[in-house]
Order: C-alpha cells, then sequence, then structure tokens
C-alpha cells in the first residue's frame, strides 16, 4: 500500500520527521519516516542581497548601495575591521557606514535572515576610504608691510602631493569682513600684494588633497593681520625702512631688538597689536648708537602680536611676536 500526503510550509534544507499510523488487519501500524532535506517552503527561496557598490567614500564614512531580494526579511550589515553594526529593514538598499578610519581597506558583508531560520549566502564588496586630508599647521604672517605681507605654512599632515587655497578677508572692526579673494598655491610661503595701509587682513588655508577631499579651514597664530601704515618710499635716511631683529621669540617680557643701519636713533614709539588688531601696549624708547633695543613689556596674554616700531622720517617696521 502507498500512502500519499503533503507538508505544508516547511523550510528548505530542514530534515523532516513525519509519523503516521494506519489501522490494519489485528491492530495499528506505526511508522516514522525521516527525509532529509527534501522538502520545498511555499514562496520564494531566501536569496542575498545583490549587485553592491559603493559611493560616497570619504575619510571616515561611505554609502554602500545594493539590490535587495524580495520578501519581508532585512539585512545584517558588518565590516572587517570591525567597526558597528547596522541592522536594516527588508525595503532597504542602503547604508552609510560610519566611524570607519581613513586610509583603510574594509570587508563589507551583507547577511539576510530569512524566517524559519534560513539565512541567504552573505554579499561582500571592498572598499578604501580616502587617504587623511589634515589642513596645514604654522600659518603665521610675516614681513608685513603696508601693502604686501608673507604667509608662512607647514604641510599639516604627511599624505600624496596637494595643493592649497587661500581665502583672504579685510576685516573692519563691527562690519563684516570683505572678501579680498582666492589664492592656489603648492607651497609655503605665499605673498599678498595689493593690500591696502593700515589694514586689518584675515587668512584661511584649505588643503586640496588628490583624492578630492578638502581639509577643513585652518588659521594660526597671528591672525588676523594688520599692515603697516603708509609711509614714503623714500626717506630722509635714503631708503624705505628695512626689518629689525627682535630676540628672544617667543618671549616673556623682556627682550631685545637689533635695529637696522637704516633706523634713525632717536626716540622710537614701540606698539603691540594683539591679534584683533587692537593697540595693547605703547611706549616711548630712545634708540642708543648702536641701535639696540631692551624693552620691558608690562604682562599680555600669551599669543600672537605683532611688534610695531615707528621713529622720525618715518620710519616705520614691524615683525611678528609670540608671548608666552
Amino acid at each position: 500500500m502507498i500512502l500519499r500526503y503533503s507538508l505544508q510550509d516547511i523550510s528548505l534544507s530542514r530534515n523532516i520527521r513525519s509519523t503516521w499510523r494506519q489501522r490494519c488487519i489485528g491492530g495499528w501500524l506505526l511508522a516514522t519516516v525521516l527525509g532529509l532535506g527534501t522538502a520545498q517552503a511555499q514562496g520564494s527561496a531566501c536569496a542575498p542581497a545583490t549587485a553592491l557598490v559603493a559611493d560616497s567614500i570619504g575619510q571616515f564614512s561611505a554609502v554602500v548601495r545594493f539590490v535587495g531580494a524580495t520578501g519581508t526579511a532585512g539585512y545584517t550589515v558588518t565590516t572587517t575591521p570591525a567597526t558597528q553594526a547596522y541592522t536594516l529593514p527588508a525595503e532597504a538598499t542602503a547604508v552609510r557606514l560610519r566611524m570607519l578610519m581613513y586610509d583603510t581597506n574594509y570587508t563589507v558583508q551583507i547577511l539576510r535572515q530569512c524566517g524559519g531560520g534560513q539565512i541567504a549566502a552573505p554579499a561582500q564588496l571592498s572598499l578604501r576610504t580616502a587617504e587623511y586630508c589634515g589642513g596645514p599647521n604654522d600659518v603665521q604672517p610675516v614681513n608685513i608691510r603696508a601693502t604686501s605681507a608673507d604667509i608662512i605654512f607647514g604641510p599639516g599632515a604627511p599624505g600624496t602631493a596637494r595643493n592649497y587655497t587661500v581665502d583672504v578677508h579685510r576685516i573692519q572692526q563691527g562690519v563684516n569682513s570683505t572678501f579680498v579673494g582666492s589664492y592656489n598655491v603648492t607651497q609655503s610661503p605665499l605673498q599678498l600684494t595689493g593690500l591696502l595701509p593700515n589694514t586689518m587682513y584675515g587668512i584661511t588655508i584649505f588643503t586640496n588633497c588628490t583624492n578630492g577631499q578638502s581639509s577643513g579651514g585652518t588659521g594660526g597664530p597671528g591672525l588676523p593681520f594688520t599692515t603697516l601704515a603708509a609711509t614714503p618710499t623714500s626717506t630722509a635716511h635714503g631708503r624705505a625702512a628695512a626689518p629689525f631683529v627682535v630676540y628672544p621669540n617667543p618671549a616673556y617680557t623682556a627682550l631685545t631688538v637689533q635695529l637696522p643701519a637704516t633706523a634713525p636713533r632717536t626716540e622710537l614709539r614701540v606698539q603691540l597689536v594683539d591679534a584683533t588688531g587692537r593697540v595693547s601696549h605703547t611706549q616711548l624708547v630712545r634708540c642708543g648708537a648702536d641701535g639696540v633695543l631692551v624693552l620691558a613689556l608690562p604682562p599680555q596674554p600669551a599669543g600672537w602680536y605683532i611688534l610695531r616700531l615707528q621713529g622720525t622720517g618715518g620710519y616705520q617696521a614691524s615683525k611678528p611676536l609670540h608671548i608666552l
């Protein structure tokens, strides 16, 4: 005798045990049938996500897109090296990975766990995050003159060849800053020309990395800075003012200034200008024949200042000074 029956709602690839009994002459016949992985579940199989692709890859994040399978089963997304796991609903088609490390290879795995204990084959994708794009360091204005100044800076974080965008703004107290222009440079220093005398300027530098990333804007000590007042191109001393030497720099309250030969050997006005353009200290000092000034400054908040000297014959000169 052949018995036929139907098993409903049984998952794929699972062992099946069926027990039945048949009334026979002289009693009952009890039989058990064991089938290995032979049942077919109703509905679709547990299909994986497909067509994985990564985009918007940055230093610390990336987006992985995929084509989802039909059904109500969701997804679990993990990475190697491990970061955080993401649980996605069945209708999801993308995931944004966060908390990644720059310049690192990752393997992204998407698992789909269907009902009845079914798990789809994992879908995988490899990607590499962008290299670190750090801003420059040690940004400082030097050789400040009436209509020009030099901006020096360090390369910042190591990396492949890169260039820099320098934005220049003219600053007026109580008024919004005015954009002057942008400069594209590949190395330090940058010479700014065409500036206005006795005017405050702000500088912001952005690193442009080869992977399309850009750093945040970077300022630095001594910024913003103020250009010198206009002076005649020819003075009583025969030429425009030459820069002086100041030491030590950084300094606390005592410092020495060595004037160039062209500087007047008379009384000089010494001013400290802070980062906002405010004159925080003024004193009059008489210069000796050797051109050496020994200054004792009152205590100042630590930071970058402009040490400005003014003398007879239109002499003016300045230097950045770092006070500890």
